[in-house]
């Protein structure tokens, strides 16, 4: 490892910074000691006062500037790796993290598979990309899975696969993160599967290892990885993406996605001393077509269920007496049109859990109009398992989240971080409720002291205050808090900040004969933040089990932090001023209290009551989301996450709610989405049309 000291540009201007703050803290130090101990000491120092006392802060400042200057700074050549511990831990959450979601997409409780036939393709792929960058140029069946995998790992590296809407292609990527997890815990050098959706890409500027690192923290369900993990593994080039839900980005960005993806990857290849897999993408065929080729060197195609692939999964279930599977096969017997509406892995799970129930009867309709009947049939189905709320209402409320996490969002999983003031139809609702009580707060607080109207007008103020300023809720990396990290290069910045902070509010003061206060509320406000700063320790791999988890962990810190500020500051201040302790009561009541107010988790339930207002969301938000999971098979809750069981659930639901209520939602969203629609139907056209002229002048030429 190669060491060198630096010396940023940053730094030279809080070294300067440090010592004309330094002179003049100095310059004022008489004042603040007190004119008897300024007395005494020229009375004994005589003419070296001044040349003694700017030599101590000569002194102190080389000291300071040598120490962080020249600390333990340093820059390294070589890339971050994941210590051997840390890997350990991240490979078993992933473990269980991707064990679970293979369980809910199974449903569970009816322990069969249907066996998908994958075979090679070059489908919706130019002949050129084929020509120069597959391995596997001409369609040709697979095998098994075993064949499949073995393929992939010694010579394809890079994988598209192919299907039509619930063709199973999340539970082949599934057995895929499973099966080389195995192989990532034989091998410290085998790269880490980390499966993410790419619904969530919406910038086609940022670079594909951004976003990995942005999104990184938010794929796991009872686990989360820190922000500085993220950063680490991601510049370690020690993960393997599998890439989930192509399709779900929206249609403008999806080249975008690919172009990022293509340097990603070619960066990969040259870091690592052996050939490793490096990218596995899943995508619905329609989608993919009109897109930028993926850079892989492979594509497969899962293959539809045909009538004998139906009967020969049925026939183990019917043998072991399962009566759905015998209502199933009776239902296909008689309508022969089921099958083709069937021909994915998903609509035969559902099927059979409609026929757990009844012999349901879905007439002679086309596939599309088949396919639309059943997932209806079987939302109606789950929404009647629930029980502690109105039924309307949920499908409402379900709705509403399905729509919001499809066109606003952009993401397929749901946690209580991602509501925002801007998911409210009014624009200031949320602004509103919280101003209120601010409002309020400030009206008790002054109407003694300025009288009704004035404390009216300070109230008004600081509800429009909040009303214009409070637009979103944010919330910070979890931390643990850890007094083995106390740092004095990490403390030495904010040292400077209070340093310059406590002389502007020592300058402000001094005009009120107040100059004590005002310096050492604005030093306390800067020395507690780094010294909390210091202490704290993003933690690797946080448990995330509970939904609040994010939300509380910030919630105490602030406490904590804002307590100690206030307290110090208004303490020390009117203890050097008056020579009373009433200051350290008043902050350590006052601290708390606005840090409250200020907490992201106050602001959540203030949104979360504007909401309720609204019709869009019931107040009893975690019971209603954890009830409906428990009860039915729309939702997975998945540790401090939940997400809907499949993305065609979620599309029906959003479809059905815009349809339904338009109403609650925004008008500038409705009408935005209901534009980009027309666009993309528009295009779709205009290439349509291009391919049909192109292959006109083809044939006229022949």
């Amino acid at each position: 490892m190669s060491r060198r000291k630096k010396i940023t540009l940053r730094k030279f201007i809080l070294s300067i910074c440090s010592v004309i703050i330094g002179g003049l803290v100095f310059g004022f130090l008489p004042e603040i000691l007190g004119g008897e101990v300024k007395t005494y000491l020229e009375l004994h120092l005589q003419g070296n006062f001044k040349p003694i006392l700017f030599g101590v802060l000569g002194f102190v400042v080389l000291v300071m500037l040598i120490t962080y200057l020249y600390g333990d700074d340093e820059t390294t050549d070589e890339k971050p790796t994941p210590t051997q511990d840390t890997r350990t831990e991240f490979l078993k959450n992933l473990r269980q993290l991707y064990t679970d979601r293979l369980k809910g997409k199974m449903m569970n409780d009816l322990h069969f598979e249907l066996k998908l036939k994958l075979r090679y393709t070059t489908e919706g792929t130019d002949p050129q990309t084929v020509e120069d960058l597959f391995i596997i140029k001409d369609d040709a069946p697979i095998g098994d899975f075993d064949r499949l995998f073995k393929d992939y790992t010694k010579k394809l590296w890079r994988l598209l696969i192919l299907g039509e809407p619930g063709a199973g292609k999340s539970i082949l990527l599934l057995r895929f993160a499973l099966r080389l997890l195995d192989m990532a815990e034989k091998d410290k050098n085998f790269p880490i599967p980390v499966l993410l959706d790419l619904a969530s890409w919406k910038d086609p500027n940022q670079s594909f290892a951004d976003w990995l690192e942005k999104n990184l923290p938010y794929m796991g369900g009872s686990f989360a990885v820190g922000k500085e993990e993220a950063k680490r593994l991601v510049a370690s080039n020690a993960l393997l993406p599998l890439l989930d839900g192509f399709d779900e980005i929206r249609e403008e960005y999806r080249d975008s996605c690919f172009q990022q993806l293509m340097p990603y990857l070619d960066k990969l290849k040259a870091a690592r001393l052996e050939t490793l897999p490096e990218v596995i993408v899943c995508s619905r065929i329609l989608e993919y077509t009109v897109a930028k080729d993926a850079p892989v060197f492979a594509a497969l195609k899962i293959q539809p269920l045909t009538p004998a692939d139906i009967n020969e999964a049925l026939r183990p279930l019917i043998k072991d007496n399962f009566i759905q599977a015998k209502r199933l096969q009776k239902a296909l017997q008689e309508n022969p049109a089921l099958y083709p509406a069937i021909s994915s892995a998903f609509f035969v799970h559902i099927l059979l859990e409609l026929y757990k129930q009844e012999q349901a009867d879905f007439g002679t309709l086309d596939t599309a109009a088949l396919q639309k009947a059943i997932t209806q049939r079987y939302l109606q189905k789950e929404l009647d398992n629930i029980t502690d709320f109105p039924k309307d209402k949920t499908k409402r409320w379900l709705g509403w989240l399905a729509w919001m996490m499809k066109y606003i969002s952009g993401r397929i999983t749901f946690e209580l971080i991602d509501l925002q003031p801007w998911w409210a139809r009014k624009k200031y609702s949320f602004g509103f409720i919280t101003g209120s009580v601010i409002g309020l707060i400030l009206f008790l607080a002054f109407c003694t002291l300025f009288g009704l109207i004035g404390s009216v007008g300070i109230a008004l103020l600081g509800c429009l205050f909040m009303v214009w300023s409070n637009d979103r809720i944010k919330t910070e990396e979890i931390i643990l808090l850890n007094i083995k990290q106390v740092s004095w290069k990490i403390i030495w910045p904010y040292l400077i900040f209070g340093l310059v902070l406590g002389l502007i509010f020592g300058l402000i003061f001094v005009f009120i004969d107040m100059f004590v206060f005002g310096f050492f509320s604005g030093f306390s406000f800067g020395f507690i933040f780094g010294l909390l700063d210091s202490l704290s320790k993003s933690a690797a791999f946080p448990k995330t089990s509970q939904p609040y988890k994010r939300l509380q962990t910030q919630f105490w810190r602030d406490i904590i932090q804002w307590a100690l500020i206030f307290c110090a500051a208004s303490g020390v201040g009117i203890y050097s001023q008056y020579k009373s302790n009433v200051g350290f009561l008043i902050g350590i009541l006052i601290g708390p209290f606005l840090a409250m107010l200020h907490s992201p988790l106050y602001n959540h339930f203030c949104l979360r009551l504007a909401l309720t207002f609204e019709k869009s969301l019931p107040l009893r938000l975690v019971t209603f989301l954890d009830h409906t999971a428990a009860r039915t098979g729309l939702l997975l809750k998945d540790g401090g996450q939940w997400r809907f069981r499949h993305q065609l659930i979620l599309d029906e639901l959003a479809e059905w709610f815009e349809t339904t209520h338009p109403e609650l939602l925004r008008p500038a969203y409705l009408e935005a989405v209901k534009k980009w629609r027309l666009e993309q139907a528009t295009k779709r056209v205009e290439q349509a049309q291009t391919a049909n002229d192109t292959q006109s002048h083809e044939e006229i030429n022949d």
